[in-house]
């Protein structure tokens, strides 16, 4: 097996922080990516959400401008947030969130990747309905998932 990345001792969420070198601090000390196994390689990188894109967009950059990365791929396991989220659990601005404000075209060419994936308001609403969920969409551009009123 072939290390990717070695991990540090702190994993700090760098999403939370609110100044911008903090941020950027944060994922660089996170990211230690193994050159040799990664340079010249196309990467498929995987992500619970994004929010803003800025710690995606430094990530995609240390890829291909530290390490040598060809292609990147990009998956996130959520559809795109475009609203705030009513109960105040992250204080973000509309004009902060990437997909409430970029196009999907534009979106690919601010992170700097090859290709951008989100997993689709239909997909999440079928696993809801299936398990009986029924949860608050409304950051997602819906009333909430699991109900009829899709």
């Amino acid at each position: 097996m072939r290390w990717l990345f070695i991990a540090t001792g702190g994993r700090r969420r760098s999403m939370l922080f609110s100044d911008p070198f903090e941020k950027i601090v944060s994922i660089h000390l996170k990211m230690n990516p193994i050159r040799s196994s990664l340079e010249r390689k196309r990467v498929v990188i995987v992500d619970d959400s994004m929010v803003t894109g800025s710690t995606m967009k430094t990530v995609s950059q240390i890829l291909r401008f530290r390490v040598g990365v060809k292609e990147i791929h990009l998956f996130i396991a959520s559809p795109p947030l475009i609203k705030q989220c009513p109960f105040n659990i992250m204080r973000l601005d509309m004009s902060s969130l990437l997909a409430a404000n970029l196009s999907q075209e534009h979106a690919k060419s601010y992170l700097e990747v090859d290709s951008l994936h989100w997993l689709s308001k239909d997909d999440v609403n079928r696993v809801a309905k299936k398990f009986g969920l029924r949860f608050c969409g409304r950051c997602f551009g819906l009333e909430f998932f699991g109900g009829e009123e899709m």
